[in-house]
């Protein structure tokens, strides 16, 4: 059930503007507001913004169901 929902979330960051996605992916990685502006050349504002702009659109992408359950087995962690 943990695989399928990481590939669920996955496929819908896939979805996400090229930008938008590296700055999720970053971050879901452990990586700081500060460490992904320098990694990807942007000010770290651009790198909030980014992020706040990406989880809205997942919250659409990602139905509350999934939702829910993504964030049930990332507080496992």
């Amino acid at each position: 059930m943990r695989q399928e929902t990481f590939r669920i979330l996955y496929s819908a960051i896939d979805r996400l503007p090229e930008q938008t996605r590296q700055v999720i992916l970053l971050g879901l990685d452990g990586n700081s507001n500060q460490e992904v502006s320098e990694a990807l050349g942007v000010s770290i504002n651009t790198v909030k913004t980014l992020k706040k702009n990406g989880y809205a659109a997942l919250r659409e992408i990602l139905s509350k169901d999934y939702l829910i359950l993504l964030l049930i087995l990332l507080g496992e962690f």
